[in-house]
């Protein structure tokens, strides 16, 4: 358990829910995730899906805002949008999802996983992984589960 955050924390929250006994999910939008099948992200709508949650940051309380000056409650600065601050390990934790739905789209293919890296390319969004690919991988598989890690050189 996490236990209570504190002021700066960043969550990943899922904003779905369900409703009508599990038949229908009712999202705000569809959640845009990698299709290996056929090779583009697309929207889906999956509760199940962590690479499409949001991200929650954890604010001071609404009596501590100084409104007069401008300082707008749940306002993020521009320049943190821009900069890209946040989840710094975001793009590894991405290519691992994209291993992940690669590695499902292979074996529905061929009834196995595979341990060759080069044989997933054709179902990896190369977007994600052109800027990683000299990155130290570990791929191994059997018949049942596989292990893939990336490391931050």
């Amino acid at each position: 358990i996490a236990g209570i955050p504190a002021i700066g924390d960043k969550w990943r929250i899922n904003f779905s829910r369900v409703e009508k006994k599990g038949k229908i999910n009712w999202t705000w939008q569809k959640q845009r995730v990698w299709d290996p099948k056929i090779g583009k992200h697309i929207g889906k709508v999956d509760m199940h899906l962590p690479d499409a949650w949001a991200y929650i940051e954890f604010g001071k309380s609404l009596s501590s805002y100084n409104y007069s000056s401008g300082e707008k409650p749940g306002e993020v600065p521009h320049n943190n949008i821009k900069n890209g601050d946040g989840d710094q390990l975001w793009p590894l934790k991405l290519a691992v999802m994209n291993v992940y739905y690669a590695q499902r789209r292979y074996k529905e293919l061929n009834s196995q996983y595979v341990n060759d890296f080069n044989a997933l390319k054709p179902f990896l969004d190369h977007n994600i992984w052109d800027p990683l690919i000299s990155f130290p991988k570990y791929l191994s598989c059997n018949n049942s589960k596989y292990v893939f890690q990336i490391f931050n050189p």
